[in-house]
């Protein structure tokens, strides 16, 4: 992601916060930065070891913990739970409402799309769900995939 899209992501980021009553601070800010920019998904773990290279600070693994869920729930990051690891939403800086997710996964090189799920199909699962007796707690769907480039080799 270039340098104007993510600026773009953190404006709208900091908007959506206001909006919602939550506070974007630097920390978090910082995170989401790094999320922004990250080629793959990350752990808390790597969050940790990337923001401690960036920064002359150390943030302890409980804090990306608390941090990297506050972002969740801001709908700022997707946690992976295949993977358990996260990746920042692909739909931070669109105006257009929002579904539920699809995150492709290549089971070769982990790269991750997100994709939006069709109201018509999230309707059909949530149908399948509650006549199982089920209630759905997180709509998104994650699926082992290749990617174009790894299907290629």
């Amino acid at each position: 992601m270039g340098v104007q899209e993510v600026q773009a992501c953190l404006d709208s980021a900091h908007q959506r916060c206001s909006e919602s009553g939550l506070r974007l601070t630097q920390k978090r800010e910082q995170i989401l930065k790094l999320m922004l920019e990250a080629e793959a998904p990350l752990s808390p773990y790597e969050v940790v070891d990337l923001y401690n290279a960036q920064t002359e600070q150390n943030m302890p693994p409980n804090s990306a913990y608390r941090i990297l869920d506050f972002l969740a729930e801001a709908n700022l990051v997707h946690k992976l739970n295949s993977a358990n690891k996260y990746i920042a939403c692909s739909h931070i800086a669109c105006s257009h409402p929002h579904s539920a997710s699809q995150f492709l996964i290549c089971s070769q090189c982990k790269t991750v799309k997100e994709v939006m799920m069709e109201p018509k199909l999230l309707k059909e699962i949530q149908k399948n769900v509650s006549s199982a007796g089920f209630k759905m707690r997180h709509p998104s769907v994650e699926l082992e995939c290749l990617c174009g480039n790894c299907s290629e080799l």
